[in-house]
């Protein structure tokens, strides 16, 4: 990226360009609540995922009604939308190569993105995105939260910076699994897959069940985190490990796609996003209130970088953040 960049032409009122970095679970229910109203209410999708469906996990894909084993989502989702009259553009690959690949800098639009890693969580905020809405699922809770770089309120990766070094992930991956924060470190570097050792470990801690489980061996960490994504444990004198039968709950991401495809809708109307955060809990819990979390003060933020703050302001200073 050059130091001359001109201003992005000012994003439509009618119909928002959207980028959809993730078409898992959230992201497909986006798609289907996009494609529930009477009309499109968007002109462009960039569709950005780098995997296949597969059978470990149907239920986390609420929107799918058929069985699509071995399609790219990205595949999916852009027939889905093109049907229906929306311009889509399919990219399988990760955030950061579609970032690269990119002849310019920026976004000039809503990027709708649910990372659950810390990389994940990165390259989103450095697509320098005009607007940011990030969707975190865990259990029966998720959160929904809008972002702008830059503007001294919290990006999606202020809250993960004063956790630490890596050791930080491999805690989250260790509390979700059950396997030890070693077994977890060691699992998170190239090329290892889980062996039949860890499946058991994480079967008898109750995360998977044991039907499911002998499918895991040979795949990556991420597959086993992901088997208890959007998940409800229900206490049972019959269950092994902690007492908990482990239940799919793809209504907790059928509901985080139809709010993500509501904000979408929102800017097609001209009206004001989520003001920042908001946090529900399905499991009937009080639900949380709307918040606005401050920027990460230490400094070590991608968003306190001077050079994502220049080109933040270059590209959308003519009309401010949606």
């Amino acid at each position: 990226m050059g130091d001359n960049v001109e201003p992005a032409t000012p994003l439509s009122a009618n119909r928002p360009a959207v980028a959809l970095a993730g078409v898992g679970s959230v992201g497909t229910s986006t798609v289907a609540a996009l494609l529930s109203g009477n009309e499109p209410f968007v002109g462009e999708v960039d569709l950005v995922d780098p995997e296949v469906f597969d059978d470990r996990n149907p239920y986390r894909y609420p929107a799918l009604l058929t069985d699509l084993t071995g399609s790219e989502k990205v595949g999916w989702a852009a027939q889905a939308l093109r049907a229906a009259g929306i311009n889509a553009h399919p990219f399988r690959g990760t955030v950061g190569s579609w970032v690269a690949s990119r002849p310019a800098p920026g976004f000039d639009g809503l990027l709708v993105a649910s990372p659950d890693t810390l990389a994940g969580r990165r390259d989103v905020t450095d697509v320098l995105a005009r607007t940011t809405l990030s969707i975190g699922v865990a259990g029966l809770s998720f959160h929904v939260a809008r972002h702008h770089l830059g503007d001294e309120l919290a990006c999606p990766y202020c809250e993960y910076v004063p956790l630490g070094p890596p050791t930080t992930q491999a805690d989250v991956y260790a509390a979700q699994t059950g396997l030890e924060v070693a077994r977890v470190l060691r699992l998170m570097q190239a090329d290892a897959v889980l062996t039949a050792e860890d499946v058991a470990v994480a079967q008898a801690a109750g995360r998977i069940l044991p039907e499911t489980a002998i499918a895991l061996v040979g795949h990556r960490l991420e597959d086993l985190v992901a088997r208890a994504y959007a998940e409800v444990g229900i206490g049972s004198p019959a269950a092994s490990g902690d007492g908990q039968v482990y239940l799919a709950a793809p209504y907790v991401s059928a509901l985080a796609g139809v709010l993500a495809a509501t904000e979408i809708y929102k800017i097609s109307l001209g009206l004001a996003g989520v003001d920042r955060r908001v946090d529900l809990d399905l499991a009937g819990i009080p639900q949380g209130y709307v918040r606005r979390p401050p920027a990460d003060a230490t400094g070590r933020c991608l968003c306190a970088s001077p050079f994502r703050r220049r080109f933040m302001r270059q590209l959308y200073s003519s009309d401010g953040p949606t």
